[in-house]
């Protein structure tokens, strides 16, 4: 696969996909100069219709929507791309028949992330679509590694502090309302206080509010930073296998 050029696919919701670009150039630490960072493109497209509501009521797919947007990554000339949703990659598979860009899964790589550090078990904090269809469980599973959800009452007040128009994220980032920072603590502490000692922020809404975070006995796992350092990772590579090319003319 060639890793020249990056195609980010973002806008659900739109500030996710700027913190992932803003995270490739953060996470670059070797980066001395402008062209060792990575060349990438950031489409968001937050037409894509949503994805916990295709799969909880039986809304239209995002399926064709996201195909299209990588089809566009790809003609500009994007190499491979990623998609700036954890609740989106319930329908990777259907999504990867129909796309010509080649796809990082973030689940998939979040996975291999805490597989290699000898994490046996997780906390989850997703969305209910997210939750409901296992999509870390059939990624963390065969892996050996338990993910446990939340309590229904907790996961009301995370779907709330991602979803609620008044003071959830989505309506409000980049800055995070007091009323969502407050509820997302109160989940945090009841994980904490079930044994939990990993935290998985399952939402890229999540991620946003992870500076805010304050500190707990929890480390949180953050999706988003297993990708960036996927994609940096990757282009180095690409990098220096030209390199090589290009000595061996």
């Amino acid at each position: 696969m060639n890793y020249k050029i990056l195609g980010i696919l973002g806008g659900m919701g739109p500030y996710a996909g700027s913190f992932f670009a803003q995270k490739l150039f953060e996470l670059n630490q070797t980066a001395c100069e402008d062209s060792a960072h990575l060349e990438c493109v950031l489409y968001s497209n937050p037409t894509i219709p949503n994805r916990s509501n295709a799969l909880l009521s039986g809304a239209p797919s995002p399926v064709n929507e996201i195909a299209i947007s990588l089809n566009k990554l790809s003609t500009i000339g994007c190499c491979y791309g990623v998609i700036i949703c954890n609740t989106a990659h319930i329908y990777i598979d259907e999504i990867v028949k129909k796309s010509r860009l080649p796809i990082i899964n973030l689940i998939e790589c979040a996975a291999i992330n805490i597989a290699e550090r000898g994490i046996k078990e997780v906390g989850l904090l997703a969305t209910s679509a997210t939750i409901s269809y296992g999509l870390y469980d059939k990624y963390l599973g065969p892996l050996g590694i338990r993910v446990i959800n939340p309590e229904k009452k907790h996961q009301t007040l995370l779907n709330n502090l991602i979803f609620n128009s008044s003071y959830g994220i989505k309506a409000t980032a980049p800055t995070i309302s007091d009323k969502a920072l407050d509820d997302l603590h109160i989940v945090i502490d009841a994980m904490q206080e079930r044994g939990v000692q990993h935290l998985v922020l399952g939402c890229t809404e999540l991620s946003l509010a992870m500076p805010s975070l304050k500190q707990s006995n929890i480390e949180f796992l953050d999706p988003i930073i297993y990708l960036a350092d996927k994609c940096i990772a990757l282009t180095a590579l690409q990098r220096a296998k030209n390199s090589e090319l290009v000595n061996m003319m």
